[in-house]
């Protein structure tokens, strides 16, 4: 299981900037179907921007959860770490930034323009899991954040293929950007452990 991988040291505290994105983030979704509502008429695509929604809010709320309960398990140094990282991140600045866009989504620009600050929230999860896994991310890690894509961009999207092909390819430089990310960070470690060994 993916939890014999997470720090089991002792520490129950809520990890502050940790919940508070988390509780943005899972605003998301429905914000998201809100906004979306309001651009169509049409009552099949209501019902499946409704469909989507539903699904996603899901899926973020599960992964949420999961966040919280790991990091409960967090020693004060992780903790710490953690918190630096979502503010040198900006992590709820990101997440307010697409709240805000969710509500305003008249234009393809708007829409492409949420579906890249959805990706960047994506990487401050990638950030979080980083350091509650300390750099051992579980495999299956990876296919969800492919579910909750493919999800989100068909809420965007819907009505309109011309916009589904343009968050595909924003998708594709998602993938590669986090691809070439993990590569530098695994042959980092290798270089570090490698050079301890040598002292």
């Amino acid at each position: 299981m993916a939890d014999s991988k997470a720090p089991q040291t002792a520490g129950q505290n809520p990890v502050d900037p940790l919940s508070a994105f988390l509780a943005e983030l899972e605003k998301l979704p429905q914000a998201t179907v809100a906004g979306m509502l309001k651009q169509t008429e049409d009552a099949d695509e209501k019902e499946v921007i409704r469909s989507l929604g539903a699904t996603l809010e899901n899926q973020v709320s599960q992964m949420s959860g999961y966040l919280r309960e790991l990091a409960g398990r967090l020693s004060l140094q992780q903790r710490q770490e953690l918190d630096l990282a979502l503010r040198l991140a900006a992590a709820g600045s990101v997440v307010s930034s697409a709240l805000q866009l969710a509500g305003k989504l008249a234009s393809p620009a708007v829409k492409l323009s949420l579906g890249g600050i959805f990706r960047e929230n994506k990487k401050i999860l990638i950030i979080i899991l980083e350091v509650i896994f300390a750099g051992r991310l579980p495999g299956w890690i990876l296919w969800w954040f492919l579910l909750v894509d493919e999800h989100y961009d068909r809420l965007l999207s819907v009505g309109s293929s011309r916009l589904a092909a343009a968050l595909s390819r924003m998708e594709q430089e998602f993938l590669a950007e986090v691809t070439q990310a993990t590569r530098w960070v695994r042959e980092s470690q290798r270089f570090n452990s490698t050079e301890d060994e040598e002292d």
